[in-house]
């Protein structure tokens, strides 16, 4: 293991350890794209056509390494920067990329894959959400799944705008996703379980009692259709020649890999924390790191010491006071006077 390499677990399930994608090595990069009739939309691309990038793209195992990359897909801010930062590094969602003509910075009219902005921001903020409620679920936080889950007569509501009026139906209640005006959540809505739906009564009434269950009901059915919307079947061994066998039914995009990794982590109860320094998400279990663990290696946990100092020493040359200093970086004042 790499010194700068986060300790890791090999709990991985198969399909999860033979998955690779693609990353185009000249980067990617936002275009405005206009479609006839309509407002010009932001698209990310590598901006090149599709024989150029396969020719300069270099493959990688993106889950080997991080089993928690699910959860950095979930913390990326959905703006534009942000966003192209995660691409750069581990390449484009793949779920919904369709060929189409954009203009590079020298004017010239390029067919090259695109995934838009919109796409991307309502896939971040739908996982956001459903880890969170894996979060509460894990933390036994009742409070926090009844502020987006409520008990009905009829059954079980997901809401988590509590905006609107419910349907009384099952079939008028079908799960839907909105994106806001401001681009920064994602409207959810829709029946958990109703008693029209094809669940028996008695598995519904014991899920009016539980919480707990109610959502862990909610993410199955809501995960289960990722994977399936995804086209991930059930796993199976198959030939691969040359005297050995391969998984079948791998992830065919990043994206549909992120929602197979998020399932495993359900099926095997893991814990992530997110290093301060590189933001990369880390499992935290007894054989491999304390819960309370910050950083995901030493090399990070160096780097973050070096980097507060030297903000240290400039923010007291521009007059902050060392019990300022003490305070913002939850340090003693002895221990900043040391750095200054």
């Amino acid at each position: 293991m790499k010194e700068n390499s986060p300790q890791t677990s090999d709990r991985r399930t198969g399909p999860l350890k033979e998955f690779v994608w693609k990353v185009h090595q000249a980067g990617y990069g936002w275009f405005r794209l206009s479609i006839y009739g309509e407002p010009p939309r932001w698209v990310i691309s590598s901006g090149v056509d599709g024989e150029t990038e396969s020719r300069h793209s270099k493959s990688y195992e993106p889950l080997k390494d991080e089993p928690g990359l699910f959860r950095a897909f979930a913390n990326v801010v959905p703006h534009r920067e942000e966003i192209l930062g995660f691409v750069n590094q581990h390449g484009l969602l793949g779920s919904a990329t369709i060929e189409c003509t954009i203009t590079d910075p020298e004017s010239r009219s390029i067919s090259a894959g695109v995934e838009s902005l919109r796409d991307w921001m309502t896939e971040i903020l739908f996982m956001r959400e459903m880890v969170q409620l894996w979060d509460s679920v894990q933390g036994r936080d009742e409070k926090s799944i009844r502020r987006k889950i409520r008990w009905f007569r009829r059954g079980a509501w997901f809401d988590n705008t509590r905006v609107g009026s419910i349907p009384r139906s099952w079939s008028d209640g079908i799960f839907s996703t909105e994106l806001d005006v401001d681009h920064s959540s994602l409207r959810m809505r829709g029946w958990v379980v109703h008693t029209d739906s094809y669940e028996p009564r008695e598995t519904i009434e014991r899920l009016r009692s539980e919480w707990i269950e109610t959502a862990l009901y909610f993410l199955q059915t809501i995960v289960n259709d990722k994977l399936s919307e995804h086209a991930i079947g059930r796993p199976v061994l198959q030939s691969r020649g040359h005297g050995r066998l391969g998984w079948e039914h791998l992830p065919s995009s990043l994206l549909g890999a992120l929602w197979l990794q998020f399932a495993d982590a359900i099926a095997t109860n893991r814990n992530f924390n997110q290093c301060l320094f590189c933001k990369r998400c880390f499992e935290v279990a007894p054989d491999l790191a304390r819960r309370d663990k910050l950083y995901c290696s030493q090399t990070c946990r160096t780097r973050a010491y070096r980097t507060r100092r030297i903000e240290a020493k400039r923010l007291y040359a521009l007059g902050s006071t060392v019990e300022e200093l003490a305070q913002r970086f939850g340090s003693d004042p002895a221990i900043v006077r040391r750095w200054l």
